[in-house]
């Protein structure tokens, strides 16, 4: 059984400066980049206008407004188990029960 829509989990970006939100969505999981601005005094999905003062804020801020352009909402956060691989368990975070 996979997660509900809206399942979600942020970690440090291994391609960029900055975090990763993944998230369940209805039919698949989505990534989107976090830039970290002004010396890591803010927050910003790649692409949106708003800016928030600590992640937790962008968290609270999508669990009600959709992150766009797929009006998807953060539900409950995905709680890491143990440290290995990266890719592996956020898939497994995402999908497995």
């Amino acid at each position: 059984m996979s997660k509900p829509p809206g399942y979600f989990l942020i970690r440090v970006s291994e391609s960029r400066i900055g975090y990763t939100l993944s998230y369940r969505a209805e039919d698949r999981c989505r990534h989107f980049m976090i830039d970290v601005l002004e010396g890591g005094h803010y927050y910003i999905i790649v692409g949106e206008n708003v800016r928030h003062r600590f992640l937790q804020d962008l968290v609270d801020f999508h669990r009600r407004i959709p992150i766009m352009p797929f009006s998807d909402m953060l539900t409950v956060p995905c709680r890491q188990v143990r440290k290995c691989s990266v890719i592996l368990p956020v898939y497994r975070c995402l999908t497995d029960s």
